[in-house]
């Protein structure tokens, strides 16, 4: 395998290695609560997430968050608190099941597809000089 094959190779997992490192436990509870803030949508602002929105039920919801996490609720457990109480579209991203599947297929098969296509025209430009 070539160098430059090997650089693309470690640069598209990088952000995955990135990602994957990340444990909730090892996060603070205001990171926890900030980064579950980004994941959940304010139910009365137009597309809003909980942090970017300043109305009074995001704050009482971001309260109500802390709460939850005092309390030694994981993550997965305060989203389904909030899906509970208010539907699946208060969650900012689809959840992974059902047709929402492919919601979360689809953009990862067109950019590898897309990958492809630049790299076959890269070899073919390659093959003509």
């Amino acid at each position: 395998m070539s160098s430059k094959k090997k650089n693309l190779l470690y640069l598209s997992l990088f952000p995955f290695l990135i990602f994957g490192c990340i444990n909730e436990n090892d996060l603070s509870l205001e990171q926890r609560s900030y980064q579950l803030s980004k994941q959940i949508m304010c139910p009365i602002c137009e597309a809003q997430t909980l942090d970017q929105s300043q109305s009074q039920l995001s704050k009482d919801m971001k309260k109500t968050i802390l709460n939850l996490l005092d309390e030694g609720k994981t993550n997965e457990e305060i989203r389904d608190f909030f899906t509970n109480r208010y539907g699946e579209e208060v969650l900012a991203s689809p959840p992974q099941k059902g047709f929402n599947v492919f919601l979360w297929i689809v953009p990862s098969i067109i950019f590898l597809t897309g990958i492809l296509i630049i790299f076959n025209v890269y070899k073919n430009m390659k093959k003509t000089n």
